[in-house]
């Protein structure tokens, strides 16, 4: 009796101001779903598209808020126009 893994991939195309909140309530809501499920190795990735703060200060500001909701290892960064074309294609 072979249980597939469920995966949930969430890609945040969003003005920096906001990803603190948005990453926050996805948690909470991704994490409601989890509880829920019955395949206890599901898996989350959350892709953040570029730009990412303004400097490096807020960047690493910014960085910080999310990662103490998502682990490091959940998370990828994307550059804005990779992200345009690869959605694109």
């Amino acid at each position: 009796n072979v249980v597939p893994l469920v995966g949930r991939l969430l890609y945040l195309a969003l003005p920096p101001a906001v990803y603190p909140q948005v990453s926050a309530a996805l948690h909470r809501h991704v994490s409601t779903l989890s509880s829920n499920c019955r395949v206890p190795e599901s898996w989350v990735r959350m892709v953040l598209e570029k730009p990412f703060g303004k400097d490096l200060c807020s960047s690493e500001a910014l960085a910080k808020e999310i990662n103490a909701v998502w682990p490091e290892e959940s998370l990828y960064r994307i550059d804005h126009y990779l992200g345009k074309e690869l959605v694109q294609n």
